[in-house]
């Protein structure tokens, strides 16, 4: 990003990370082709693999996930049926 601010090049990032940006230091161009995609899973050891603390964390991860795509506040992000 460093080099971006610098007026050396540009980046396409996903809409979470930008989310972050300071607004007035960059110009964000919004890419609309579906083509372009970055697939992103939560990834865990089966049920009877994991511990209660890890199946509760991903339990809650995938239900905080999908609250946020639903509400529209992970910009870009969209989710797959199970």
């Amino acid at each position: 990003m460093r080099a971006v601010r610098d007026g050396l090049g540009a980046t396409l990032q996903p809409g979470a990370a930008i989310s972050h940006l300071d607004s007035e230091s960059l110009r964000v161009i919004g890419v609309d082709n579906p083509i372009l995609s970055r697939p992103n899973f939560l990834v865990s050891l089966s049920d009877d693999e994991l511990t209660p603390a890890g199946l509760a964390a991903r339990v809650i991860l995938a239900k905080v996930m999908r609250q946020l795509v639903e509400s529209g506040r992970w910009p870009g992000a969209s989710l797959y049926a199970n």
